[in-house]
């Protein structure tokens, strides 16, 4: 059964799978007076939860943050603390980290900017990721104080002519493009079949207060099993027919090389297989490290509702779009062939090994469910 909160298109291309064809210039405004009292609010809204999880006997574990309002001078728009704001990027796509930013401290001025109606959501979409349900859930979300794009949240009617391109490149382009798209729009999709054409995702500079990303990440032999349109295209029909030669033609083609990290490393070096240099793995994680939000596709009905919460919006999700409606046999019961099966564990090593280390990281646990 396929997944239909990943059923986007795909190919072996890494191309951008919306380019713009035409682009308007918006000029509009939005209101950021709300913002003032965002902190206080949301700083509530935590606590009040925390202290009803606490006593209704539920296990279920969601990692949430302080908010706190900057003490600088009041447009409304929260900066982040001096001496917390971490590594703005340089432009020059491989660099890791300088110094670890204080994550509480720029989330708690993301996300009380994004209530207050002066920041953008920036839906980091690896194809098959659940990133079209994430836009129909959260982007289309009926109370959101703007719209989002048409094309799957990808591009819209209403785009700036100040987008440069995807991804943005240091602080000073993801300041000024960020501020362009969230005049138009609330939340926006980023998709990448491979890596980015502009250069390295870690180029952006994430930490920038009008900024709100979020990125799911998924078991990669689960996504390895999904891509009607792929398995269309090069078998003409999907794995559940796949003959032992199809099963290895398919194991030994790229598209099966550490589909995620390669779109997440510092450079286009990645990926080899099992061969794979580790340093790609740890830029991947320095990378997930900056990003406001993680999701695990295991429980991605868990976790939106969730981010709805921090966000202050009811996203809406369809029953079919429930994490019920979507138990799979496992990897190995749905590959059928042993050896297949650990040709691929070893070739994904990494892969795997990343998207383990995420569940840290991630919004809602999945093993509390």
């Amino acid at each position: 059964m396929a997944d239909s909160r990943c059923d986007e298109e795909d190919d072996d291309t890494g191309t951008d799978p919306f380019p713009p064809s035409a682009r308007k210039p918006q000029r509009g405004r939005f209101s950021r007076s709300a913002a003032y009292f965002c902190g206080l609010l949301v700083l509530a809204l935590s606590v009040a939860r925390r202290s009803a999880g606490a006593g209704d006997g539920k296990s279920t574990t969601i990692h949430t943050f302080e908010r706190t309002r900057s003490s600088g001078p009041g447009s409304g728009h929260l900066s982040i603390p001096a001496g917390t704001r971490g590594p703005a990027a340089t432009g020059r796509s491989g660099d890791a980290p300088s110094r670890t930013p204080d994550r509480a401290s720029i989330r708690a001025a993301q996300i009380a900017n994004y209530r207050g109606g002066s920041a953008l959501v920036i839906a980091l979409h690896i194809t098959h990721h659940g990133g079209t349900t994430l836009c129909r859930a959260v982007g289309r979300a009926p109370d959101a104080s703007r719209p989002a794009p048409s094309l799957s949240c990808n591009y819209g009617s209403r785009w700036p002519r100040e987008d440069p391109g995807r991804p943005w490149i240091g602080a000073e382009e993801t300041a000024r493009a960020a501020a362009a798209l969230g005049a138009a729009y609330h939340f926006v999709g980023w998709e990448f079949r491979g890596f980015p054409g502009r250069g390295a995702l870690g180029g952006t500079h994430w930490e920038d207060p009008g900024v709100v990303s979020v990125v799911v990440l998924r078991d990669p032999l689960s996504r390895l099993l999904a891509g009607t349109g792929y398995f269309g295209h090069r078998f003409g029909y999907g794995p559940e027919r796949f003959t032992r030669a199809d099963w290895w033609a398919y194991a030994r083609s790229a598209q099966t090389d550490n589909y995620a990290l390669r779109i997440l490393a510092a450079d286009r070096g990645c990926c080899a297989g099992a061969d794979t240099e580790r340093r790609h793995l740890e830029a991947a994680k320095a990378l997930i490290s900056r990003t406001t939000y993680v999701l695990d596709l295991a429980c991605l009905e868990a976790g939106i509702r969730a981010l709805g919460e921090e966000l202050g919006i009811h996203p809406r999700i369809g029953e079919e779009e429930g994490d019920a409606a979507h138990a799979h046999l496992s990897n190995r019961e749905r590959i059928g062939h042993e050896d297949v099966y650990d040709y691929l564990v070893e070739k994904n090593a990494l892969d795997i090994e990343l998207y383990e280390w995420s569940k840290s990281l991630a919004l809602v646990d999945c093993a509390s469910l």
